[in-house]
């Protein structure tokens, strides 16, 4: 369930929310990404410190962005979580909302999993909701998520795979 900033009082810095991003590719998929308040400014705007801002393509520092494109973080898997999927694979979140080519009135989650067990680079249906490495990406349903790990990017790292960026697992 989202829950807008636009009329809250708990704009404080260091609070981490969900900044929606603007696209202006034409059916883009809504996308949310992690983000850190830097300043709540005096014109109802803040000033945002985004959270591994290289892994989304993004600048990491937003200035003057609406509280209208905001909202309080995902208690679930939010993006940016690690998740257990049906109890045998795992996987970063990397997009996670509704689209039309998606079914039914669910979350849905763009997962890049850690081992070549998915079935997508995090293109599906024609709509690319991520990027991730070849058989790496998933997407599914809220219900097949069984376990959500607290510690995300905590053994992950931004690679580069020709000119694309994708995630692999820091070896232990």
């Amino acid at each position: 369930m989202e829950t807008s900033l636009a009329d809250s009082a708990d704009l404080i810095e260091g609070a981490v929310v969900e900044a929606k991003v603007i696209s202006k590719k034409k059916n883009a998929p809504e996308r949310w990404i992690p983000a850190t308040i830097k300043k709540v400014n005096s014109d109802k705007t803040v000033n945002l410190g985004v959270i591994n801002a290289k892994l989304f393509g993004v600048n990491p520092n937003a200035v003057n962005v609406p509280l209208s494109l905001l909202r309080f973080a995902s208690r679930g898997a939010g993006v940016g979580s690690i998740v257990q999927i049906d109890g045998t694979k795992r996987g970063i979140v990397l997009w996670c909302g509704r689209h039309k080519v998606l079914l039914g009135s669910q979350t849905w989650y763009g997962v890049a999993l850690d081992s070549k067990r998915g079935f997508c680079d995090g293109t599906w249906k024609g709509i690319q909701f991520f990027r991730c490495k070849r058989w790496h990406g998933i997407v599914i349903p809220e219900s097949r998520v069984s376990k959500v790990f607290s510690s995300p990017y905590s053994e992950w790292k931004i690679a580069k795979s020709g000119k694309k960026r994708v995630l692999q697992k820091e070896p232990t």
